[in-house]
C-alpha cells in the first residue's frame, strides 16, 4: 500500500526512475535527491566536470545537529582551505536538508557556487572558482549556518 507522499509523487509523474527515493526508514519522507540539478530557487546549476583543474577532492561534512541554531558548528571544517580549480564535496550528516550556497545571509546569494540541495545521507559536489580569495557560503534554509573557504 502506497504512503501518501508516495502518491503525490506518483500521481505527479515522480518515481525512481527520476532519482527520487523515499525509504522505508525516512520518517519524515522527505524527498532526497541523489544528484542535485537545481538550486534551492529551482534554477539549474552545473554538475562537476573533470576538465584541466586540479582533480583534487575536499570533503566538508555539514554536521550532525546543524540544525539547531545553537550549534558550535556548522559545517567541519571551517574554515576549508583548497586549491582554485579543485572539489569540494558536501556530505550531509544531519537530519535535514542543507545547502552549501555562496553569499551571506546578508546579501544573498553570489554566483559562485550552490551546491542545490542536500538531503540527509547526501552529497554533492562543486568545482571552486580559479581565482584565488575568500569566499563566504551558507545554508540558504537556515542562514545562521556560515561556512569559509580560503582558495589557495
Amino acid at each position: 500500500m502506497l504512503n501518501d507522499a508516495e502518491k503525490t509523487m506518483q500521481a505527479a509523474g515522480h518515481d525512481s526512475e527520476h532519482g527520487n527515493s523515499l525509504p522505508a526508514d525516512n520518517p519524515s519522507n522527505i524527498i532526497t535527491h541523489h544528484d542535485p540539478t537545481s538550486d534551492a530557487t529551482g534554477a539549474k546549476i552545473n554538475s562537476t566536470s573533470s576538465g584541466s583543474h586540479d582533480s583534487s577532492v575536499t570533503t566538508v561534512s555539514i554536521v550532525h545537529g546543524a540544525l539547531n541554531p545553537s550549534s558550535e558548528q556548522f559545517y567541519d571544517p571551517s574554515p576549508v582551505t583548497v586549491k582554485s580549480g579543485s572539489t569540494i564535496r558536501w556530505v550531509n550528516e544531519d537530519l535535514a536538508p542543507h545547502t552549501a550556497t555562496s553569499g551571506s545571509p546578508e546579501s544573498g546569494p553570489s554566483t559562485h557556487y550552490d551546491t542545490g540541495i542536500i538531503g540527509p545521507g547526501q552529497s554533492a559536489d562543486q568545482v571552486m572558482p580559479l581565482s584565488k580569495g575568500v569566499l563566504e557560503y551558507y545554508c540558504t534554509f537556515h542562514p545562521y549556518m556560515k561556512g569559509t573557504i580560503n582558495i589557495e
